[in-house]
């Protein structure tokens, strides 16, 4: 049995059926078990391969980033950010603000006395400007990004590169965003709007009524979906507000960013092992044409060869019958005996010596290994 242990770990059933093909051990298509579960004909189990060459008879798999599991760029991060000197402090006014949030206040100025957010970072409407992903009514734009703000510049100070898209934490992009909660109220249905339903029946009146409540929220739409421990969002509470919870929210954003930057690292290992597996399944196939090549050029000379000795033995058996008289062997029949022989010279493989042989099959054989797969 190939594989006949595994140290106590998790792992999906996705990530061992990775680990069965890396080691060349055959697994069931999919639906194989519910197939076998219900009682319905399944195909038959085909016997194990023989070992690639350095593969012994235990397979051990770790998880490479359990979730939950201490990392020691967080571990320090959170250290550091327990140091009350690296408390962040949010100003009650902006104060040489950063330039993004600059930026951002500027455009925050232009827009609409009572619209609720200004475009994304990224969208067609921030094309021209980096504005910050700040979604919040009028009344609580100020705090916004005195908060923002703070925590930019907190980056900065701890060596992370900002952007309106996010920071750049372990060489991976976290997004950031701040929103701000609404309140959900019952929608009373105005005289202009029952005029409205009366004369148009399609028109549709809004079940609910939503007004920004002032609480806040910085989220990271960070797509981290193998790790569900990690957080996203940090929001006011009733008892902590945004403001203290900074400090949280970095170590957070650094969480993220090195389960992102691990999770790269395990995409280009596995891509490496990809690759790795490709190149061995590709010189396999070479080496299968090459030798395919050389039966090729033996068959095809022992037929030659075969030829060869029998055009030879007719030729002399016709020799031996036409100096069996006394006239000697007429000039066409001497020419024709002649010819024959150049004929056989030429089909004989050792007409020109075993090297020669031998060079010609290897030339084969090289030629096949340069072709394509496909006949292409």
């Amino acid at each position: 049995m190939r594989l006949n242990h595994i140290e106590n770990c998790w792992i999906t059933g996705t990530g061992l059926a990775k680990v069965c093909r890396k080691a060349n051990i055959p697994v069931p298509p999919r639906g194989y078990w519910n197939k076998l579960q219900y009682g319905k004909p399944v195909i038959k189990r085909p016997p194990l391969p023989p070992a690639t060459n350095g593969a012994g008879e235990t397979l051990t798999i770790q998880p490479s980033s359990p979730a939950g599991g201490a990392d020691p760029v967080v571990d320090a991060r959170a250290a550091e950010e327990q140091k009350p000197e690296n408390r962040i402090e949010v100003s009650d006014q902006l104060r040489r603000p950063h330039p993004l949030v600059q930026a951002t206040n500027a455009a925050l100025a232009k827009s609409r006395s009572g619209e609720h957010a200004v475009p994304a970072a990224g969208s067609v409407a921030s094309k021209t400007e980096a504005i910050l992903d700040i979604r919040v009514s009028p009344a609580t734009r100020h705090r916004a990004l005195r908060l923002v703000d703070a925590l930019l510049k907190a980056l900065e100070a701890r060596g992370y590169q900002v952007s309106a898209r996010g920071v750049t934490i372990e060489g991976q992009l976290v997004p950031i965003g701040v929103t701000e909660k609404d309140d959900r109220a019952l929608h009373v249905p105005t005289a202009a709007e029952r005029a409205e339903k009366q004369r148009y029946p399609w028109t549709r009146i809004p079940t609910w009524d939503y007004a920004p409540n002032g609480q806040l929220s910085i989220h990271a739409d960070a797509y981290v979906w193998w790790r569900k421990d990690l957080r996203k969002r940090w929001s006011d509470s009733r008892s902590v507000h945004l403001e203290d919870k900074l400090n949280d929210v970095v170590v957070g954003l650094v969480a993220l960013g090195a389960a992102l930057g691990q999770r790269a690292d395990e995409q280009r290992r596995e891509a490496d092992a990809r690759a790795e597996q490709e190149r061995l399944r590709q010189e396999r196939a070479r080496r299968a044409r090459m030798e395919k090549a050389r039966r090729d050029h033996l068959v095809a000379s022992t037929e030659s060869w075969t030829t060869a000795e029998r055009i030879r033995q007719l030729v002399a058996a016709v020799e031996r019958r036409a100096t069996a008289g006394e006239g000697g062997i007429p000039a066409d029949l001497a020419a024709w005996t002649s010819w024959a022989k150049q004929v056989a010279d030429d089909l004989d493989p050792l007409g020109a010596g075993i090297d020669a042989l031998l060079r010609r099959q290897e030339e084969a054989a090289e030629t096949a290994s340069q072709s394509s797969p496909y006949g292409m």
